[in-house]
């Protein structure tokens, strides 16, 4: 993946879920970098990989620890559900089926809840795109909700 290029897009239904935690900055941003891990032409999910020091580098975690930073973050995504609603149904899940943290190559391993292929693989409409650099310097997940909410409307102008 390259750090500079990645791209998050998403299926609108996910980022007007209802969420009764608030992912942290943290857990949002690494949910994000997970998602630009999806290949435009991938057909369904596979087990992503990358370097847990791409994702520290990448948006500035200095932690001294960052492995065990990482599973706080990771254990903290996946208990945080989610429901999306939609004309045919209403379903609640979280963002991961699994994650796991090598220690022998330092690499994050994750696989996506399959439930949410329809909503981050292959789609062709009612997706929003941004690029992740704008995420870098946000600072708290409000500001990080609003940025996608408000790339969600930006052809159309406005939003209520």
């Amino acid at each position: 993946m390259k750090k500079t290029n990645l791209t998050v897009i998403k299926g609108n239904e996910l980022i007007q879920a209802k969420r009764s935690m608030h992912l942290s900055s943290r857990e949002k941003k690494l949910v994000s970098y997970m998602v630009a891990s999806i290949s435009p032409y991938d057909d369904d999910f596979k087990e992503y990989t990358f370097p847990i020091s791409d994702f520290a580098n990448y948006f500035n975690i200095t932690d001294k620890n960052i492995n065990k930073e990482y599973e706080k973050i990771a254990t903290g995504i996946m208990s945080k559900p989610f429901t999306v609603e939609n004309d045919e149904e209403k379903f609640t899940a979280c963002w991961l089926a699994e994650a796991a943290y090598d220690k022998r190559t330092k690499e994050m391993r994750f696989r996506f809840t399959p439930r949410l292929k329809p909503y981050l693989i292959r789609l062709k409409k009612y997706y929003t795109k941004y690029k992740m650099v704008n995420l870098v310097h946000l600072e708290n997940c409000h500001s990080e909700a609003m940025y996608e909410l408000l790339k969600q409307y930006e052809s159309a102008g406005q939003r209520r």
